[in-house]
């Protein structure tokens, strides 16, 4: 559910790597519970255990990747 999510801006930075990879990975599946946590910590909304991205977060996650050499 998608509407549970606060705006990706405010949280993604504040991701670890780790949450960031699973994301990454998997950006249609439910988020997981470390995900979950971890949006919670940055912005202080609860986020339900049903949770997944937007359509424009999935595209806003992809842009926010760096190629490593």
């Amino acid at each position: 559910m998608t509407d549970d999510l606060p705006p990706i801006e405010d949280w993604w930075p504040d991701l670890t790597i780790g949450a960031r990879h699973e994301l990454l990975r998997e950006p249609t599946a439910e988020l997981t519970p470390r995900t979950r946590q971890e949006i919670q910590t940055a912005t202080g909304a609860e986020v339900g255990s049903d949770a997944r991205l937007a359509d424009d977060d999935v595209t806003y996650v992809h842009t926010q990747t760096e190629q490593v050499d």
